[in-house]
């Protein structure tokens, strides 16, 4: 409206900041209308696609077409003016899924690896650092997803049910909330604490080649005072034989008098 009443002098949506915020839904997709599912987000989300082409047109961010895919379910808008936007905004056509790419957030700490089975079937691998004072935060700092041609072997758990309780004091009783939920290990028999300093960092973001690799500190979302270190790292990689290969580990390392570094795959 703003845009329109100074016929484009201001426009709030012209700017790299604000497409790179655009973009984030697409580096999150997994598949088609499947989300990594990080913090309280759902498996399966479809979008106005009225907005989505609106968004895509003006910020000129066109890997949200991945976005405009059937089904989009009718009910998810019948609002009056979620329909004058599709009208107005959207040609009406749906777009199959172009192949994902590679994707890195270093704000919010998530990597998305990339690579094609032998048949083309895209295996996709995402991994969370951030800290566990997020919006809709879960404590969830290094956990990842495995997701194959659309479906999901190793899966974050995602939302839990929205209640009082959820939402309140007892919000990390919940296994959906705290990190036993999540796969990520117990220290000295800790799970995770929540709150901005309990936090993880995405280290050595390998993309882009043959073989893709991130790897998480995670040591900081726990009060434990001996751990120097715990890192997960992942790889995905489509080998020689054109198999795609993925593999997982843990390092962990104690200060004294407890010193040991010990992997764990």
């Amino acid at each position: 409206m703003l845009r329109a009443r100074t016929n484009g002098a201001i426009d709030l949506l012209d700017s790299e900041h604000v497409r790179k915020i655009a973009a984030y839904p697409a580096k999150m997709l997994l598949s088609a209308s499947r989300f990594a599912t990080f913090s309280d987000c759902d498996d399966v989300l479809n979008f106005n696609p009225g907005i989505i082409a609106r968004l895509m047109g003006r910020t000129g961010e066109n890997s949200l077409v991945n976005l405009l895919t059937p089904p989009i379910p009718a009910e998810r808008n019948w609002r009056l003016a979620m329909w004058l936007r599709n009208i107005l905004w959207w040609d009406g056509q749906y777009h199959e899924i172009s192949p994902l790419d590679d994707a890195h957030l270093p704000l919010g700490g998530v990597a998305r690896l990339v690579v094609p089975t032998p048949g083309g079937a895209p295996v996709v691998l995402a991994i969370k650092a951030g800290h566990n004072a997020e919006n809709h935060n879960q404590n969830d700092v290094g956990s990842f997803i495995l997701h194959v041609d659309g479906e999901t072997f190793l899966t974050d758990p995602g939302r839990g049910l929205y209640t009082r309780q959820y939402f309140g004091p007892e919000r990390y009783q919940n296994i959906f909330a705290n990190s036993y939920g999540h796969s990520v290990p117990r220290i000295g028999g800790q799970l995770q604490h929540g709150g901005r300093e309990f936090c993880g960092e995405l280290l050595n973001i390998e993309l882009g080649g043959p073989v893709k690799r991130a790897e998480v500190e995670l040591a900081r979302a726990y009060t434990v005072p001996e751990l120097a270190s715990l890192r997960r790292q992942v790889t995905l990689a489509r080998k020689a034989s054109m198999r795609a290969q993925s593999g997982c580990k843990i390092l962990f390392a104690f200060r004294k008098p407890r010193s040991a570094h010990t992997p764990r795959r």
